[in-house]
């Protein structure tokens, strides 16, 4: 999942986050099995990796869900039709992104 934040400011915190951003699949079902832990097209989302693997399903509209590609948006929309709380998914995921700026400041 790739989410764009942008930090205007430390001292107040400010920062904007950028309501859709992209969620990307392997091109390969997961498993945990050991005999496939080598296997990049399913442990990896890397599209300079997945589109060599001949199963790769590219597509031309990110906001619709199919391939390997899609808007952030158009991924809580299939989670909200499977009846998943996304609110509280993308609540977490602020409070996770506010942590981990504040974490960061110290290391500039």
């Amino acid at each position: 999942m790739r989410v764009y934040v942008y930090v205007s400011s430390f001292d107040p915190l400010r920062l904007y986050v950028f309501e859709d951003g992209l969620a990307r699949f392997a091109s390969m079902k997961y498993s945990s099995s050991m005999k496939h832990l080598a296997n990049k097209f399913m442990h990896l989302t890397n599209y300079s990796v997945n589109k060599r693997n001949a199963d790769y399903q590219a597509n031309a509209d990110d906001t619709v869900c199919q391939g390997h590609k899609w808007s952030l948006k158009a991924l809580w929309n299939y989670m909200k039709r499977q009846g998943i709380n996304t609110n509280a998914i993308w609540e977490s995921m602020k409070d996770l992104i506010i942590k981990t700026i504040i974490w960061y400041e110290q290391h500039l």
